[in-house]
């Protein structure tokens, strides 16, 4: 039997992440003051006459996703942001689904199987087609031990088309 996945396994997380930006400039020996950081803006290219969607992802907090949302894959267990972009531009994988664990306890095992039953389970309704018979593939977002504690219990289920990026939304592409 084929099994279809994407190689996206991400868990949504609280990663306590800290980022910096390698493009601000101070000058050597230059005194800094941590409260006031600039950062310049990144110069938008000129169009003309285009209505084109734009692909370039907008980081977007996880836990702000939602059904109709299109993402880019990401090669990371524990995320905090996503690369959310214009679901009219190529990208990875759309949001078809979520719903609550019924789990009372955490259990990354009963969790994982609970995760891929129930988007396996709502995969027809918006594909139009069971999911055994899809040539494409379903993932998900689930909660980890961290943010289980915090109270998350939200499973986002996520197809995507392994073979290609996909342009517009896959409701309804019985494929």
């Amino acid at each position: 039997m084929l099994i279809k996945r994407l190689a996206l396994t991400a868990s949504i997380g609280l990663a306590l992440v800290l980022t910096g930006c390698a493009g601000d400039q101070v000058p050597s020996g230059a005194p800094v003051d941590p409260t006031t950081v600039t950062v310049a803006p990144t110069p938008t290219p000129t169009t003309h006459a285009s209505t084109a969607p734009s692909a370039d992802p907008k980081q977007t907090d996880v836990f702000t996703l939602k059904v109709g949302d299109c993402l880019n894959d990401i090669d990371e267990m524990l995320i905090s942001d996503v690369p959310l972009v214009d679901c009219a531009a190529p990208h990875d994988l759309e949001i078809f689904d979520e719903f609550t664990v019924t789990d009372a306890s955490w259990d990354p095992v009963s969790l994982a199987q609970e995760a891929d039953s129930g988007c396996t389970d709502r995969f027809a309704a918006f594909i139009g087609l069971p999911y055994d018979d899809s040539t494409l593939d379903v993932t998900s977002y689930k909660p980890t031990a961290t943010s289980w504690i915090t109270g998350d219990r939200l499973i986002s289920c996520m197809v995507g088309d392994s073979s290609a990026p996909t342009v517009g939304t896959l409701r309804g592409a019985a494929r």
